[in-house]
């Protein structure tokens, strides 16, 4: 269930998946609410956590970008962290009345989730510092940070398409650098095809067993 909710939020649209899960949740455990409210807090805290990342991030790398990027205007960025801010503002506001779990359980999920989010970021800047060993720290870094920016985006199926035109105008239109994005975007595309194909045979497997058993066993 948790690789469906993961695959569907990436390869088709956010927060599809977990309405799956959702429903999921809801036909195999008792009770409506306790699924509910234990998805809803996730997801929040969630996109709070990416947020809160992004803006970090996006802290540091200002210094080696001050005009915006190349080709991305700077108005463009600021309405993006403007809506990011203005996003994470009003989970904190309302928390008490948004989210249903206790404190202390919602600040060790928060804590679980940042640490998801530092150690995919430790992972990518070994895979791009693998791939090209001659790129400079700030672009990696400046890497980094667009994943997030990027991963943030709602309403966007297949982020790392995105993710990869976005690269090039960071990188520039290198011989390296252009075979290394379409490496990475093309395998991050292939493993979710791929568990996407596998979860849809699973499932027919299933299904199939389920009308040929016998209905007393």
């Amino acid at each position: 269930a948790l690789l469906r909710k993961f695959v569907g939020n990436e390869l088709l649209l956010d927060y599809l998946g977990d309405l799956h899960f959702l429903a999921w949740a809801r036909t195999h455990h008792a009770g409506a609410v306790a699924p509910f409210a234990a998805v809803k807090d996730v997801t929040l805290l969630s996109a709070l956590s990416g947020n809160l990342v992004t803006l970090v991030l996006v802290g540091v790398a200002w210094p080696f970008f001050p005009d915006g990027l190349p080709g991305i205007p700077l108005q463009a960025i600021m309405a993006s962290l403007g809506v990011i801010v203005g996003g994470a503002t009003l989970v904190l506001l309302f928390g008490k009345h948004i989210f249903s779990h206790p404190l202390r359980t919602l600040a060790w999920i928060g804590g679980i989730l940042t640490l998801r989010n530092l150690a995919a970021l430790a992972i990518g800047a070994v895979l791009w510092h693998e791939l090209m060993p001659g790129a400079a720290f700030a672009q990696l870094f400046l890497l980094a940070t667009c994943r997030m920016v990027v991963s943030r985006l709602p309403l966007v199926p297949n982020k790392e398409l995105l993710f990869a035109g976005l690269s090039v105008v960071v990188l520039g239109r290198t011989a390296r650098a252009a075979d290394a994005i379409a490496i990475v975007a093309t395998l991050v595309l292939l493993i979710h095809l791929v568990v996407a194909a596998a979860l849809g045979l699973a499932h027919i497997v299933s299904a199939r067993r389920a009308r040929t058993q016998p209905a007393g066993d």
